[in-house]
């Protein structure tokens, strides 16, 4: 569908009397040294808030998915899929898919720097990384500077604080570089 709006204009158009020009707003206003900075001044930035309310039922499902890190394998094509599935996308199987765990390391297939995601230390490097014995997973990385990443780096998965709603936590799966604690220093 779509809406359409028919302005018509009569003379008295010509008595219109613009009060502030834009190219006046524009000599006055303010510059921003970044997209961020405008966006923390224009309040897009929610102080304390908790988020949506997380339920039980909400914990139940993601306890599966997420934090015992399953998915599925195809037992005709060996293809593994996360989130789990119904369906192999490869070979289109729908009998012979079976749960299994997915790996705790793997190497980034690709990543990108996000310089708008809401973070308490922008920007965000999130990454699609190859798990250990199958799998692709979407992640965001941590204890890293975004100019540190590289395609095919080795990862570590950490389970981390991902937000909170309803007075509860909710946990997901963050990437590291192999080699860091979970403080972020080199391991000697």
């Amino acid at each position: 569908g779509a809406d359409a709006v028919l302005f018509e204009v009569t003379p008295l158009i010509e008595d219109y009397v613009v009060r502030d020009p834009i190219a006046e707003q524009l000599r006055r206003g303010l510059r921003f040294p970044s997209y961020e900075r405008f966006r923390k001044a224009r309040e897009y930035f929610r102080h304390h808030d908790e988020g949506p309310v997380l339920s039980n039922v909400f914990y139940e499902k993601e306890e599966v998915r997420a934090i015992r890190l399953r998915g599925t394998e195809c037992g005709e094509c060996g293809l593994r899929q996360f989130p789990p599935t119904r369906i192999c996308q490869r070979c289109q199987s729908k009998t012979s898919l079976r749960e299994v765990s997915l790996g705790r390391r793997g190497e980034v297939f690709t990543y990108t720097v996000d310089w708008l995601t809401p973070s308490p230390m922008p920007p965000t490097v999130l990454a699609v990384v190859d798990v250990e014995g199958g799998g692709r997973l979407y992640l965001q990385m941590t204890d890293v500077e975004p100019s540190e990443v590289r395609i095919g780096m080795r990862v570590r998965l950490t389970l981390r604080r991902l937000g909170a709603g309803g007075g509860l936590y909710h946990y997901y799966w963050k990437c590291r570089p192999e080699g860091r604690s979970d403080g972020g220093e080199p391991q000697g």
